[in-house]
């Protein structure tokens, strides 16, 4: 029999997702439960879980980037200085420079300086550190691309035409929005993906925990187990997004903590024992 207090704490997140969030946290008996959810359930919940994260890690920054300074366009008109590409001459308000260096996605440099001919001082070998390059003075440029070696032209003969800063928002800027939600949808769908495959990757582990605790659990009830497992990496990856530290391995670190939630979960659930079902 239970209190009445267990009671009402049960019909509240038998009807809202968001209690099972919280019971995700704190309490491990739970996932005895969550293993009873349907499959569709468990989706909706890993789908809303997931878009949280990714509102606070990837739509609230572009918000407060962009909205300040008057969407796509006032940031292009902010980021990119004036400029005249005219009769192979291409020239530039002031230096430009921007590095990045990210393991997963590959390096970049773009550099433009019209005062100096940096595409004659700048060899191949400099730019071995990068994935994708362009460097751009008066009368050359010099682009790599996808690791491959890097190549020197003349904007003759690129063909690129004449164009100013006015003609590129004027022209490219209706397809700048598009490829732009465009990557940000894609990066959506990767995100929603990656997700629910960490959760498989956590499941298997799961599988192999639930054999050295010598326990009877279904893959599928695992799965439904490990989707929740990563409430608690998720939200504190959703803050260390928004904090100046860096952490050393916090991927291995952030399913470390689901492979705990897993391994305590799993300790609780015996096949005898029937699972409360929860029902959304």
């Amino acid at each position: 029999m239970y209190t009445k207090e267990e009671i009402s704490e049960r019909r509240l997140y038998k009807v809202n997702i968001f209690a099972e969030m919280i019971h995700s946290i704190y309490d491990i008996k739970s996932y005895a439960g969550f293993q009873k959810n349907s499959g569709l359930k468990t989706v909706l919940y890993g789908v809303v879980l997931d878009v949280i994260v990714i509102f606070f890690t990837l739509f609230l920054p572009l918000i407060l980037l962009l909205v300040p300074v008057g969407g796509i366009e006032g940031f292009g008109r902010e980021s990119v200085p004036e400029f005249t590409l005219e009769d192979g001459e291409f020239w530039i308000e002031e230096p430009l420079e921007y590095k990045q260096y990210n393991p997963g996605q590959g390096s970049v440099l773009i550099k433009a300086d019209t005062d100096s001919p940096i595409t004659e001082e700048i060899t191949k070998v400099d730019l071995l550190a990068y994935d994708q390059a362009i460097v751009m003075d008066a009368h050359h440029v010099l682009l790599k691309l996808n690791g491959s070696g890097a190549t020197r032209f003349t904007y003759g003969e690129l063909d690129l035409g004449d164009w100013d800063r006015d003609r590129l928002f004027r022209e490219a800027m209706p397809y700048i929005r598009v490829l732009f939600w465009g990557l940000v949808i894609i990066l959506l769908w990767v995100m929603l993906i990656a997700f629910f495959g960490g959760a498989l990757v956590v499941a298997w582990i799961g599988k192999l925990m639930a054999s050295m605790q010598s326990r009877d659990v279904t893959f599928g009830s695992l799965y439904k187990m490990a989707v929740h497992s990563r409430t608690t990496p998720l939200l504190i990856k959703m803050i260390y997004m928004w904090i100046p530290v860096t952490i050393p391995f916090f991927l291995l670190i952030n399913v470390g903590i689901s492979c705990v939630y897993m391994w305590k979960a799993i300790a609780v659930t015996t096949q005898e024992e029937e699972p409360t079902q929860i029902i959304l």
